[in-house]
């Protein structure tokens, strides 16, 4: 294989792609570089083939936000912003506030279901005040068992 070493402008010339970013590709470990402004001819068109392949995988996988250029950092978190805004007008990404909102609405009305209970049971089933008595004593043992768990998962969720 060939060690030749070339000017960046011929590399970027050879690869189609600006000297900038050959720089870029060298700073982010995709291309080798020698010595000033002067790359391998060889390493230059492998380090390039591995960053194209690099680019078809998922974002996640492609290259870290941290190694990212300002301007490319821009590009990706305004397509990042942009995704979410389709998938909430899609009504695929609900907002927080609206999940916690439905969420107490919810739990709110199954707390009053289950509060009118006993007397629905007493009144229509004629169940004796002993029993409803224990039918009350389950549905606070329920109501308190699902408010801790609700409490659990929104700290979990907000962590």
């Amino acid at each position: 294989m060939s060690s030749e070493l070339l000017s960046t402008e011929v590399i970027s010339k050879l690869l189609e792609i600006s000297p900038r970013r050959i720089q870029q590709l060298a700073k982010l470990g995709y291309i080798p570089k020698s010595s000033r402004g002067k790359y391998p001819l060889v390493g230059s068109v492998q380090g390039y083939i591995r960053y194209l392949r690099a680019q078809e995988k998922e974002p996640e996988e492609q290259l870290p936000v941290d190694k990212m250029t300002p301007n490319e950092r821009l590009k990706y978190y305004r397509a990042e912003q942009a995704r979410d805004e389709l998938m909430v007008s899609r009504r695929q990404l609900i907002p927080a506030e609206e999940v916690e909102r439905g969420t107490a609405e919810l739990v709110k009305s199954m707390v009053s279901l289950l509060e009118t209970l006993p007397d629905v049971l007493e009144r229509d089933a004629g169940i004796q005040p002993h029993a409803t008595a224990r039918v009350i004593a389950s549905i606070d043992a329920f109501r308190d068992e699902a408010y801790s768990k609700l409490s659990e998962a929104s700290k979990v969720v907000a962590a």
